[in-house]
């Protein structure tokens, strides 16, 4: 699991987008643990199966968490009875925010305590209503923490939040926080996509580790399409290349795309960057760089289009199943 610092800040507030839920239980636990061991508070918003888990993970850790409970140091809540009343004509009640930050959270930190806040209202308010009100209460939750020095630990499904069309929301849900842990790798389900589909979508988080997440889901795509060995190889570091723009240069969610039709695959990255890489070997790996040069160099044909809100870079690779000729 790769753990990427979005901006600055020396105030934690961690967003999980996780495909396995075990591994999002491991890496909160980890968080809720460090805190309670250190004297910080505790605070867990979420639904009643992952209470209960983190119950059970904290006392297994060694813990006393009946002692942490009697002292106020650790507290949990129901995620559907904190957003109760919270969306009023479409829009989250701040009033209603700070009644829950008030009544549940203030306290924990009590005698100047720190307190550490897991919490699933924003997954749960995606779930129920739409990315827009999970975005506008994160917002108004992100600047709440900074007034009330809370450190934030919230998690969404994957299947939730990476929407093919929802590159600009997942952004937003990434800019509203300090750190993004993601495995970046795709969905894993490759049975789910039919060896006789023509195009398959993925969306992906700006995360170091995304590039070998493309690379695992064009090569399985490619196999699954029955084609040679040469040509996985060659779109193997197409790829590599363009994924690592997207993330080292673009710097935002992108939305790969593989399809095929007649004798062509096509493999397109769609970012929120409008700066176009460039074919220029005398700037290093700048902007692309000699990068794009091995794009070039392995693509039959690749470009670039603006689009509404960033870009799309393309490589054309021929389509050449195995026993075709």
């Amino acid at each position: 699991m790769s753990v990427v610092a979005l901006e600055d800040d020396p105030r934690e507030h961690i967003v999980n987008i996780y495909d396995a839920e075990h591994e999002m239980l491991e890496s909160a636990q980890e968080f809720l643990a460090e805190g309670l061991r250190a004297g910080v508070a505790v605070v867990v918003i979420a639904s009643a199966s992952h209470r209960e888990l983190f119950a059970q993970r904290l006392v297994e850790s060694g813990l006393d968490l009946p002692s942490l409970q009697a002292s106020g140091c650790y507290r949990a809540l129901e995620v559907t009875e904190a957003v109760a009343g919270m969306v009023v004509d479409g829009h989250v009640n701040a009033e209603r925010v700070a009644e829950v930050v008030g009544e549940t959270i203030t306290p924990a930190g009590a005698e100047n305590r720190p307190v550490r806040v897991y919490g699933e209202v924003t997954a749960h308010l995606w779930a129920e209503h739409d990315a827009a009100t999970a975005i506008e209460f994160e917002t108004l939750w992100d600047a709440l923490s900074r007034s009330e020095q809370l450190s934030l630990y919230c998690a969404y499904p994957r299947h939730l939040i990476a929407d093919p069309e929802g590159l600009v929301s997942l952004q937003r849900v990434c800019a509203c926080h300090s750190r993004v842990v993601a495995l970046g790798q795709g969905s894993k389900d490759s049975a789910a996509q039919p060896e006789d589909e023509d195009a398959r979508v993925e969306v992906f988080l700006p995360v170091p580790s995304s590039a070998t997440g493309v690379r695992r889901v064009v090569t399985d795509q490619l196999r699954r399409w029955r084609q040679r060995p040469e040509i996985i190889d060659d779109a193997a570091l197409v790829v590599t290349e363009l994924a690592a723009n997207a993330v080292v240069h673009a710097r935002t969610a992108f939305r790969v795309t593989i399809t095929r039709a007649g004798n062509a695959i096509r493999i397109a990255f769609e970012d929120l960057s409008p700066e176009l890489p460039v074919l220029d070997p005398h700037r290093g790996k700048a902007l692309g760089g000699r990068g794009m040069i091995l794009v070039a160099a392995l693509s039959r044909r690749w470009g670039t289009e603006p689009g509404p809100v960033g870009k799309c870079v393309w490589s054309e690779l021929p389509y050449e199943p195995q026993g075709a000729f």
